[in-house]
């Protein structure tokens, strides 16, 4: 195993589109007022509450894994079809203003590649499982055949069989191996959605032609009633560069 490097990633603000539109009900203490959207419009933006780091891209060499003989030769083996690289985002959640509260926030990630002979995937991913803030930390590892290895998974777990409980999850890896990997946030009733969380992933791509990443950001907001927000990010925070 190695210990992976944790780049610093400069932040930026984001704002998200509201994906609902103002009905009647929204005001029902002041209808027609100048300051509300109009009816069938949609409802002002999320603004200040949610910021994204990186992303960063590390390309995985045989140099880079040189401290393990083990996972040295894996990268070898496979670097004459397929190329790794380790993605670097943070995601931070303003803890206030403490409404409208998050409800859950999702960080949507699509590869695409030029290559008919492999598919682009998200070959490993972290944190997997977020249940209790005490998973929550800053040291990550790179395991046997690049699988990263957080707070929620240690070597002597690969590949065992432990009995399930039923806890509220509130940070969920989706969709490793395949070429939508997301996170999903939810709040839960011991943990609200603030503070910062890094997430990690290794792509495996093809060698001949060049991967992108594109992030989408979508986040629900919870009051009087439940409502939704998402934005596709553009240049230059689009991970559409060669990796």
């Amino acid at each position: 195993m190695i210990e992976i490097p944790l780049p610093a990633l400069q932040e930026q603000d984001l704002s998200l589109r509201s994906l609902d539109v103002a009905r009647s009900e929204d005001f029902p203490s002041a209808p027609g007022d100048r300051h509300s959207p109009p009816l069938g419009e949609h409802l002002p933006p999320l603004s200040g509450r949610i910021s994204l780091g990186g992303p960063l891209a590390v390309r995985v060499t045989p140099d880079y894994v040189a401290d393990d003989p083990g996972l040295r030769a894996f990268v070898e083996q496979e670097y004459e079809h397929v190329t790794y690289h380790v993605v670097h985002l943070s995601i931070s959640f303003a803890a206030e203003p403490r409404t409208p509260r998050l409800s859950t926030a999702d960080v949507k990630l699509a590869l695409s590649s030029t290559s008919t002979s492999v598919e682009p995937v998200a070959w490993s991913m972290t944190p997997k499982q977020v249940t209790d803030v005490a998973q929550v930390e800053r040291r990550f590892t790179l395991g046997p055949q690049l699988s990263l290895l957080g707070a929620d998974v240690s070597l002597g777990e690969i590949g065992r069989t432990t009995s399930k409980q039923r806890t509220d999850v509130f940070l969920q890896a989706r969709n490793e191996l395949r070429a939508n990997p997301e996170w999903a946030f939810t709040s839960t009733k011991t943990m609200a959605i603030n503070g910062s969380y890094r997430l990690i992933l290794v792509v495996r791509g093809a060698r001949e032609s060049a991967t992108g990443i594109s992030v989408t950001i979508s986040a629900s907001t919870e009051g009087n009633l439940l409502r939704r927000y998402g934005r596709t990010l553009p240049d230059p925070l689009r991970l559409a560069a060669v990796l």
